[in-house]
């Protein structure tokens, strides 16, 4: 023996662990469940407590293992982020509309709750374009 306590088996482990699975799914008692299935109460316990043990130790190991991988590979430099792809926009006399609703003509609400409002005198061609984007295809609007 090499002094790292008994050997692990697989087989009890997992039997274990869905033994566990089963009781946190369930509505009985740790009592109740075991009676119910033939099973001794202290064995539970015991092994609930080993299997945390275990699952304890091997995140300490994966933790050790990243740490140990991150110093012996640090960081890449990022690459600058992305310049935006919009552009300043800035409306004439906004002043003056800010308190003025422009009249409506049709309103539509898409299922994802967004709403377009179309004004009066909007361009049929301007329409099919904004609605082709918005709903990702050909839109038809015979007339505004």
């Amino acid at each position: 023996m090499s002094g790292r306590g008994p050997r692990r088996d697989p087989v009890k482990e997992r039997f274990w662990r869905r033994v566990f699975r089963r009781q946190d799914a369930g509505r009985l008692s740790v009592r109740e469940f075991c009676e119910r299935h033939g099973l001794a109460e202290s064995a539970f316990y015991a092994w609930r407590a080993e299997i945390r043990r275990r699952d304890q130790q091997e995140s300490q190991s994966t933790a050790a293992t990243r740490a140990s991988v991150r110093a012996a590979h640090p960081p890449r430099k990022r690459a600058p982020p992305a310049r935006s792809r919009f552009l300043p926009v800035s409306v004439a006399g906004a002043d003056a509309l800010m308190n003025v609703a422009p009249p409506v003509a049709v309103e539509i609400q898409l299922p994802s709750g967004m709403v377009l409002r179309i004004g009066r005198d909007c361009d049929p061609a301007a329409l099919r374009a904004v609605l082709g984007a918005v709903l990702g295809g050909p839109a038809e609007a015979a007339a505004c």
